[in-house]
């Protein structure tokens, strides 16, 4: 089954009363696919899991979930029914991530008998969360029209009030907002944006096989608890993540030869000269420079120049005013 999370093998499972539970069988499933879901009449029966008793199968199912690749769902529902004895013996067993996705399980009324299997139902939410925009905006600089940026700045700027006093510093952030309205709308309605999509790259072979030797390691630590074993654990994690350095290694190498083969154009970030956006954008940015300037030094601040003065008596005076400012 295709997913979002990728492809998911799902296997229905019978064992007779009389026959084993042999742990072979579900391993060999889940070396198949990492990602599986395994529905069936084991009967087996497991208390710590919702039965009522622990039969011989289940303990041999204890032993499969011990292993750490499966997990089983863990409820209450009987399953079975007949002569007014009812028990859990059918099962829903799942790896990681998939046990997580299941949810709403319920068990219905045994289809056409009194005494009979009750058919399970669950809903199985595979479908991903949508990712959220990114709030960061990539523009085209060198397709952008600054004649039209000009035009419609200028209009944007006429509407404000310039000859509005302002004194308190709510009013000067009001202020500040409204001019970087402006520069938004301006840079909206003239400058494209930039469509950048990151594509992930692909994993080598190695770096597969590496995967599927860690996972095998980590299930025969686990079974044996081996030292041995948890070193072979170890060492392929280790080798795992320098197969992941290299491949990404190799595939920034891959970008920037193929960018270094291609006609490279250089782009300016800077302002176009004359542009009414770099003395405001200065304005908006010096706007509280002068907060800290002690009070008996005046100042003033135009484009990108500013003035200090102050009066005093003395010369030693004035000049302990300014350099104190």
């Amino acid at each position: 089954m295709e997913t979002t999370n990728g492809h998911l093998l799902v296997a229905s499972i019978y064992i007779p009363p009389n026959a084993q539970l042999h742990h072979e069988l579900f391993e060999h499933i889940y070396n198949l696919n990492n990602n599986c879901l395994i529905l069936g009449d084991l009967n087996a029966a497991l208390q710590t899991m919702g039965s009522k008793r622990t039969n011989t199968k289940g303990h041999q199912l204890q032993q499969v979930l011990d292993e750490g690749y499966l997990q089983c769902i863990d409820n209450d529902l009987t399953t079975y029914t007949r002569n007014n004895y009812e028990e859990k013996i059918d099962w829903i067993l799942a790896s990681q991530p998939t046990i997580l996705c299941i949810n709403n399980i319920e068990t219905q009324a045994p289809l056409g008998l009194k005494e009979d299997h009750k058919p399970l139902t669950f809903n199985l939410n595979m479908a991903a969360d949508p990712k959220p925009l990114s709030p960061r905006v990539s523009f085209n600089f060198m397709a952008a029209d600054w004649q039209l940026y000009r035009n419609k700045l200028n209009v944007l700027l006429n509407q404000l009030d310039m000859k509005k006093t302002i004194t308190t510093g709510q009013q000067i952030e009001m202020y500040a907002t409204a001019l970087t309205d402006c520069i938004a709308a301006a840079t909206k309605s003239s400058i494209p944006q930039t469509n950048t999509t990151l594509k992930h790259f692909k994993i080598s072979k190695v770096t597969k096989k590496l995967i599927k030797r860690k996972h095998q390691a980590y299930r025969r630590w686990r079974k044996t608890n081996n030292d041995i074993d948890k070193n072979e654990y170890y060492n392929s994690r280790a080798l795992l993540a320098n197969a992941l350095r290299n491949d990404r290694t190799e595939r920034f190498n891959q970008i920037r030869s193929s960018l270094c083969a291609s006609k490279m154009n250089s782009s300016r970030s800077e302002t176009p000269q004359g542009s009414p956006l770099s003395p405001l954008l200065y304005i908006i940015y010096t706007s509280d420079s002068m907060n800290g300037v002690d009070e008996h030094t005046e100042h003033g601040l135009f484009a990108d120049d500013t003035a200090l003065w102050t009066t005093s008596n003395t010369i030693t005076n004035l000049k302990h005013h300014l350099q104190s400012s």
